[in-house]
């Protein structure tokens, strides 16, 4: 286009190529825009075809300048068709630069994949999640940075396709990880995705659902056995005293956790006021961020009565990494001479001994603040000999 109104001392005027946009704004309205790009080319108002756009043959040198003209253009109709493409706005963005506002989705699309990964993070965190929820979306989004080093890109929610999810196993497989590590990344990543798909129109942001196909996710997830103690094991173990202070903390705490169904994250987390009418009044750490009201009540026993007593009903002195408390369950099972546990293991105690007890499923979840049995049954084990119990008890 040409603007009659512009013209120099010879009477010529500028050749621009205009973009026409419209557009919702973040308020919901309509909204045009028309930013101009100067092509540097000076024509006659005569020698210039408004219905074919060019300079016409009667200008000396129109060749030239249609070439110029043309050259221009392209170039802004592949910055309109790549607009969302990171690469190329990166290499176009300066010679462009009056049309790097123009299309609200592709400034959301200069914040790459993993930059939406670390606000996301961020969110969780603010919102009180358990620590080892946020760091498995801070693990997630280092390996996608790897593997965006091993491509040579950056990813962005538009990159989320099956030849993505294929691609990304294959760099995983080859690292190497495990099948049980590579499904729970998948898992990770499409819990994010979820989240901004559902926010895709207020947040201007190009993705679609085909992370939700079955085809997207990879891997395997491991079923990791419970192991808990049989119900002598933590009768005598309730009964040992350990010289070692350390060993004497890792018990109660232990027993604690077998006597209740207190997840590690939550054993610290008992004072006093929580203690009403011989229940234990709890919101678990895990589930906060889940559920509106995740307040259980776990009713005391002997068990857990004589730990709390001994600690005034106040568990904060309890408080350890759980990585130190592993250790020092390790420590304790292997002076025992008994079979390693974990802290997993205390709540896989807990609801096994409730199990072989006869205990209600439904009453078991209330005190755990599970959701249904099959949330619960990977937490349980069957000892054969209670097996052999049950079956001469049913045909006795």
């Amino acid at each position: 286009m040409i603007l009659k109104s512009q013209k120099n001392k010879d009477g010529e005027v500028r050749v621009y190529v205009e973009v026409y946009v419209r557009f919702i704004n973040a308020q919901g309205n309509l909204e045009k825009k028309s930013p101009r790009k100067n092509t540097g080319i000076w024509v006659l108002p005569a020698n210039w075809s408004k219905s074919k756009e060019e300079v016409l043959p009667k200008d000396l040198n129109y060749s030239s300048k249609n070439y110029t003209i043309n050259l221009l253009f392209g170039k802004v109709q592949e910055f309109i068709n790549n607009r969302n493409n990171q690469a190329y706005r990166r290499t176009v963005s300066s010679e462009l630069q009056v049309f790097a506002d123009l299309f609200p989705s592709a400034l959301a699309e200069s914040k790459s994949l993993t930059d939406y990964m670390a606000e996301y993070t961020e969110l969780r965190k603010s919102n009180g999640a358990a620590r080892g929820t946020w760091k498995e979306f801070i693990t997630v989004k280092n390996r996608l940075i790897k593997y965006e080093k091993s491509i040579g890109k950056k990813l962005n929610f538009q990159d989320m396709t099956l030849t993505f999810s294929d691609n990304f196993n294959l760099w995983m497989r080859s690292v190497p990880y495990d099948p049980a590590t590579i499904e729970k990344t998948y898992t990770v990543l499409k819990t994010f995705l979820l989240h901004y798909y559902k926010r895709r129109k207020e947040l201007d942001i190009q993705m679609d659902d085909t992370f939700k196909d079955s085809e997207f996710k990879k891997g395997k997830k491991k079923a990791n056995p419970a192991n808990p103690l049989t119900f002598n094991e933590f009768v005598t173990l309730s009964k040992m005293n350990f010289s070692s202070k350390t060993l004497e903390k890792t018990k109660d705490r232990f027993i604690l956790q077998c006597s209740t169904g207190l997840r590690f994250s939550d054993i610290n987390k008992i004072t006093p006021d929580k203690i009403d009418k011989g229940r234990i009044k709890i919101d678990p750490v895990k589930t906060k961020e889940t559920k509106e009201d995740n307040t259980i009540y776990i009713d005391l026993n002997k068990y857990s009565r004589a730990v709390l007593k001994k600690y005034k009903n106040d568990t904060s002195t309890l408080k350890i990494s759980n990585q130190k408390y592993n250790d020092d369950l390790e420590n304790l099972f292997e002076e025992l001479k008994w079979k390693k546990r974990t802290s997993h293991n205390g709540r896989d105690t807990f609801i096994s001994i409730c199990i072989q007890k006869r205990i209600p499923v439904e009453v078991i979840l209330t005190w755990t603040g599970q959701s249904s049995y099959s949330v619960m049954r990977r937490y349980i084990e069957v000892p054969d000999s209670y097996k052999k119990i049950e079956m001469n008890r049913a045909f006795k």
